[in-house]
């Protein structure tokens, strides 16, 4: 963590460190999609989060419980699934996140991830389910489960989701953002692979274009500079992951805030000719 501002000498003397690295940029305030840091410079954010992905084909989860994180919520459900199945192995991918507690961290390989006031998370299933785990005796207990504050945090955003019409507006801002994603990848062959759905867009940097071998080096070098040019567009920042990028805009970005992003026609390029032989 660097110790230059003060205020990293204050982190470095009150915080544990946790093996995540620290941004050098310090936010101060936030405003619709913009970030300020402590020199009033202003960031396009373009790493909100999973939460702007929409849609789903999942059957109908109807009965949950309420908690705070992820992990916590990938904890509970791999408890749920063993205790329903009477199994205990479960699957993970690399290179994803499922969350760093001793269960959800067995089914992930490393990653990052953001956090908010008030977070709110749950687990989820279907009524056949949870009279199977009744019956088998299932618990869970933790100090915030089902928290009538966080809840009612949960009961507004879905409000305004429902009012302002956010699921479809991040639906034509995806159609947008994975076109543009996809000529950047035609154009320059250390794109590897875009994937994802609504806004949360997904780009493997890679070092070779036969063998698609990863490059962190290049993502990562990508990520400083899109950081330098007033655009923050990588939630993942740990070490050997940097090839692979996670586009996550909040859902009330703009068609202009992606079209006329300057970093995508000027600085984006400029980065991905250095992966060029």
């Amino acid at each position: 963590m660097a110790t230059s501002n003060p205020f990293f000498a204050k982190a470095n003397k009150y915080l544990i460190h946790t093996g995540v690295p620290s941004s050098p940029v310090i936010i101060t305030k936030a405003k619709g999609t913009r970030l300020y840091d402590s020199n009033s410079r202003q960031i396009l954010d373009f790493t909100s989060g999973q939460r702007s992905a929409c849609g789903s084909s999942l059957p109908p989860l109807e009965q949950s419980f309420f908690l705070n994180t992820g992990s916590e919520s990938t904890e509970a459900a791999i408890k749920i699934a063993k205790t329903y199945t009477g199994k205990f192995e479960i699957v993970g991918f690399a290179t994803s996140y499922h969350g760093l507690t001793q269960g959800s961290g067995s089914a992930t390989y490393s990653a990052g991830r953001t956090g908010q006031i008030l977070p709110l998370a749950s687990a989820s299933t279907t009524p056949e389910i949870v009279r199977g785990c009744t019956e088998a005796g299932f618990l869970w207990l933790t100090t915030h489960l089902n928290d009538p504050l966080t809840a009612a945090v949960g009961n507004k955003g879905l409000e305004i989701v429902e009012r302002d019409h956010i699921c479809q507006r991040a639906i034509e801002r995806d159609t947008q953002l994975r076109q543009g994603l996809l000529k950047l990848q035609e154009k320059y062959w250390c794109i590897g692979d875009v994937r994802g759905r609504g806004l949360l867009q997904g780009i493997e940097i890679i070092s070779d274009p036969e063998t698609k071998t990863p490059g962190p080096d290049l993502g990562q070098a990508v990520s400083d500079r899109a950081m330098a040019c007033g655009l923050s567009c990588n939630v993942v920042n740990l070490p050997g992951m940097g090839g692979m990028f996670r586009l996550a805009p909040p859902v009330t970005v703009s068609a202009e805030e992606i079209e006329g992003c300057a970093f995508w026609t000027r600085h984006l390029p400029m980065c991905l000719m250095l992966g060029h032989k």
